[in-house]
């Protein structure tokens, strides 16, 4: 399935069709670049826009180059696609270049 994502987001759990999320899916990097950006005087909004195939059920997406700045509760997702998308849940998670999850 072909799925246009337009977030700006860190992580998020999606699903193809209601159901129950599985433990821990493979996680899948999205490339993505902003596409739209809107500056007030207290901050600015950047929209990130990536193209993913995602396999029927359950997915992980992860987007690197997020600030570290970014509020957490900013960070938000959506999904198109011509099935039923669930996003499950946003999150950030921030880490060292290269330590994955082993430099807690």
């Amino acid at each position: 399935m072909n799925r246009m994502l337009a977030a700006s987001l860190a992580a998020a759990a999606i699903a193809a069709a209601p159901g129950a999320f599985a433990a821990d899916p493979p996680p899948i990097e999205v490339t993505s670049a902003p596409s739209a950006v809107t500056v007030s005087p207290d901050g600015a909004t950047v929209t990130r826009t990536g193209e993913v195939d995602l396999p029927a059920g359950d997915s992980v997406l992860v987007l690197h180059g997020i600030p570290r700045w970014t509020a957490r509760d900013s960070v938000t997702a959506s999904g198109q696609a011509t099935t039923v998308v669930l996003i499950g849940a946003v999150e950030t998670r921030h880490t060292r270049y290269g330590c994955q999850d082993r430099c807690r």
